[in-house]
């Protein structure tokens, strides 16, 4: 299985439409959301599904990702919450040959996702596509789309590559990492 993480606004969805235009199941049609929009007319990419248990880890402790608040607590899930992430992983590794699953939430869970497919594929079972874009254009690009202040942008962008590194630090899978602006030069 692949993990697509980064930061809001960092080419998350181009890499999660690349790999599941190339046979990597992102999810079902019916799962990806939000649909196509002005701001990603592609799609994003997002299986609700993990979505949804991402928002609510965050929420559980407190925060709400819509916020943008720069101040985010440990997003460590409950026991029921972590069953519900086995159930849905045990689903899709039986479903398909070839899956993964995008989310920039991602970022703040990694750890919890990355424990958890330990438990149920086995060590290595991951692999970690790290997505990565200037810290400026992602600022500029938060600015433009919802109204963020360029600072508290970039405070965000900081906290979010800070917890999904040290997720990858501590658990260890094997990760590439990606720039979106070389992406974008050679996509070949």
């Amino acid at each position: 299985m692949i993990i697509v993480v980064g930061m809001h606004r960092s080419g998350t969805s181009t890499v999660a439409g690349l790999l599941h235009q190339g046979g990597v199941c992102m999810g079902e049609d019916r799962a990806l959301l939000p649909a196509p929009s002005d701001e990603n007319p592609h799609g994003f990419f997002e299986n609700h599904r993990f979505r949804l248990l991402n928002d609510r880890i965050a929420e559980r402790r407190g925060y709400r990702i819509k916020s943008w608040q720069p101040q985010i607590p440990p997003c460590r899930p409950r026991l029921l919450t972590r069953r519900r992430m086995r159930r849905l992983l045990r689903e899709y590794q039986d479903r398909y040959p070839f899956w993964g699953f995008k989310d920039p939430r991602t970022c703040l869970t990694l750890g919890a996702w990355l424990e958890e497919i330990q438990r149920v594929a086995g060590p290595g079972a991951a692999r970690v596509v790290f997505c990565a874009r200037s810290p400026g254009a992602v600022a500029h690009s938060l600015a433009r789309r919802d109204g963020l202040d360029v600072p508290t942008a970039l405070r965000l962008w900081t906290l979010y590559n800070e917890r999904a590194l040290a997720a990858l630090d501590a658990w260890g899978p094997p990760a590439h990492y990606l720039s979106y602006e070389e992406l974008c030069r050679r996509p070949a």
